[in-house]
């Protein structure tokens, strides 16, 4: 019997992972039966924000392509910072291409697609 090495188990270890937390994540996602619908719709909203699913999908896929978006942004701030500091608009860059990737990323709510 082959013995896996430690990198492959850790790799598959965390696929695995990943995907019992998604399995999770939609299969919480889906009411059981057509009386859990009708009781759910009678009863009063307890919960009104995002899923489990919208969560987990934000956390592992969304925020970080968003850091990566602030790295770009950063990156273009500082390649037209130096005509951005002769034209005196420093802060409009900064506006338009560090503010929205920092909020995308790690100022709003977990789950807020």
């Amino acid at each position: 019997m082959r013995r896996f090495t430690e990198k492959a188990r850790s790799a598959v270890h965390g696929f695995l992972t990943v995907g019992l937390l998604v399995l999770v994540g939609f299969w919480g996602s889906v009411p059981a039966t057509q009386a859990s619908e009708e009781i759910a719709s009678k009863a009063p909203a307890l919960h009104v924000g995002p899923s489990l699913v919208d969560k987990t999908l934000d956390a592992v896929f969304i925020r970080p392509l968003k850091a990566l978006s602030l790295v770009a942004g950063t990156g273009f701030f500082f390649v037209t910072l130096p005509v951005t500091v002769l034209t005196k608009q420093v802060g409009i860059a900064r506006e338009v291409l560090l503010e929205p990737g920092y909020e995308e990323a790690f100022v709003r709510p977990l789950g807020d697609i």
